[in-house]
């Protein structure tokens, strides 16, 4: 009787043991698949809107005062299709431009700082218009802005003027004829334990803390699930 039990005892777990190698398997090769879905839809992003040679071609034109007029007319026709930005006069380029506005406000380092981020926009602007992006926003996991929370009047103006800004990035890579999907995540650190949102749906997002990023720098599907 023991050499029964013993026995049967010995063919359960050998088939239990066979049945969660199998799993494993099947669970190895599943999250295969999904890496391999993830760097081929990453690849194929970056093939299609990445170009480093313009990046810094335009780089270079917009760090140089003598084009600041030829930049303007293009950042300017840019602000005027964005709602919190169509009143703007100028784009403070240059930390010249910074210290002829502000005075003494700000140290060097912050006008220079100040003068650094408007050419980053004026880039990213530029770059959509010819269907590109900025070659950083082509890499895993980046987050292309993160937005503060809007409390007061001062913090919603500035969360509606990033936000403006990258809704509109994304319009001008559609009209190149770049599939461009613009999300908005929000919560833990974790993607996984993040919630993702069309930034057409703005309005269940709005003046929340988060960040901007292109659907192909993360793990969701087309549909906002985490894969």
């Amino acid at each position: 009787m023991e050499l029964i039990l013993f026995l049967l005892l010995g063919g359960v777990l050998f088939t239990r043991v066979g049945v969660d190698k199998s799993e494993t398997k099947k669970a190895d090769q599943a999250a295969c698949q999904r890496l391999d879905w993830h760097r081929a839809r990453l690849e194929g992003w970056r093939e299609l809107v990445a170009d480093k040679a313009l990046e810094e071609d335009l780089a270079d034109l917009i760090s140089n005062p003598a084009n600041y007029e030829d930049v303007w007319a293009e950042v300017h026709d840019a602000y005027l299709r964005m709602p919190s930005c169509k009143l703007f006069t100028r784009i403070l380029l240059y930390s010249t431009m910074v210290k002829q506005l502000r005075g003494t406000t700000y140290t060097k380092k912050q006008q220079e700082t100040i003068a650094a981020s408007n050419r980053q926009n004026a880039l990213d602007i530029m770059l959509a218009r010819r269907g590109k992006v900025r070659y950083v926003n082509t890499c895993d996991g980046w987050h292309i802005k993160d937005l503060m929370p809007g409390h007061g009047e001062s913090s919603k103006r500035a969360w509606d003027e990033a936000f403006d800004l990258w809704v509109y990035i994304r319009d001008e890579l559609r009209r190149n004829g770049v599939p461009a999907k613009l999300i908005f995540q929000t919560g833990e650190i974790e993607e996984f334990k993040r919630t993702a949102y069309d930034v057409d749906d703005v309005e269940k997002f709005r003046y929340m803390s988060g960040s901007l990023t292109w659907l192909p720098l993360t793990n969701f599907d087309h549909n906002l699930n985490y894969v």
